[in-house]
C-alpha cells in the first residue's frame, strides 16, 4: 500500500517536475555561470575536468571566457605548470559530492597547475542534503544523488592537506525560479542576508595552489 502510494505521488507530480527543470535548471546555471563569469573573463581559459554523465554542458557554455573546453579526466588536461605567463580555471562541477577521494582528486589536478592557476568548484549545500533526497523521489531532480557532502571546515580542511587554499566560497541559488525578475531579487537579497546566505542549493569555490617559490 505505501509502495502504491509513493508511486500515486509521483505520477502526479510528473508534470509539474518536468515543468519545474525546463524553467529552474536553465535559470540556476545561469546563476552560477554569472559568478564564475565575474572573474572568470579575465583569465586564458575554463577546461572543465571529469564532467558528470548528465552534465550537458549548459553551465560551461554559459561563462564568460574566450576558450572554452572539456576533458575527461585530470590526466587528460594541459600541464600547465609550464606555463608562466598564462591563467587558467579548472571547473570541478558536482564531482567533490560525487567522489569518494577529494583528496586525491586535488592531488592530482596540483600537479597540473601554476601558481596562476585556479579551481573552481560547484559544491552542493550539505545543510540542504534532505531536499535534494526529496527532489529525486518526486521526479523534480534528476541525476545520481550526492554521495558526499562537505561543511566548509571540511573543505578547508580537504584543500589544505592537499596543497590548495580556498580563497573564496560564496554561496548561490536561493529561489531556482526567474518570475519576471523576482526570482533575481530574492537571490541578491538572501545572498547578502548574515545567516540566511549559508542555504544557498550551491557554493561557488575558489582554490588557489599553494606552491613553493623557485
Amino acid at each position: 500500500m505505501l509502495q502504491r502510494q509513493k508511486l500515486c505521488t509521483r505520477v502526479l507530480f510528473m508534470p509539474f517536475a518536468a515543468m519545474y527543470n525546463e524553467l529552474s535548471r536553465p535559470y540556476l546555471n545561469e546563476l552560477l555561470a554569472a559568478e564564475i563569469s565575474s572573474f572568470s573573463r579575465y583569465y586564458n581559459s575554463v577546461y572543465q575536468a571529469e564532467a558528470r554523465v548528465e552534465d550537458s554542458g549548459i553551465l560551461l557554455n554559459a561563462i564568460a571566457c574566450g576558450n572554452k573546453q572539456r576533458s575527461d579526466s585530470i590526466a587528460g588536461l594541459p600541464d600547465f605548470s609550464q606555463e608562466k605567463n598564462s591563467r587558467n580555471i579548472v571547473l570541478l562541477n558536482g564531482n567533490f559530492n560525487h567522489h569518494f577521494d577529494v583528496q586525491l582528486l586535488l592531488t592530482g589536478l596540483k600537479k597540473k597547475f601554476s601558481r596562476n592557476d585556479r579551481a573552481v568548484a560547484i559544491v552542493y549545500n550539505s545543510y540542504l542534503r534532505f531536499l535534494y533526497t526529496l527532489a529525486n523521489k518526486l521526479g523534480i531532480r534528476r541525476g545520481e544523488l550526492p554521495s558526499t557532502f562537505l561543511t566548509q571546515k571540511d573543505l578547508e580542511n580537504i584543500a589544505k592537506i592537499s596543497g590548495f587554499e580556498v580563497v573564496r566560497s560564496r554561496p548561490v541559488g536561493y529561489f531556482p525560479l526567474h518570475l519576471f525578475g523576482l526570482g533575481t531579487f530574492l537571490n541578491r537579497f538572501l545572498q547578502a542576508m548574515p545567516l540566511l546566505r549559508w542555504f544557498g542549493f550551491a557554493q561557488v569555490v575558489i582554490l588557489r595552489p599553494i606552491l613553493a617559490s623557485k
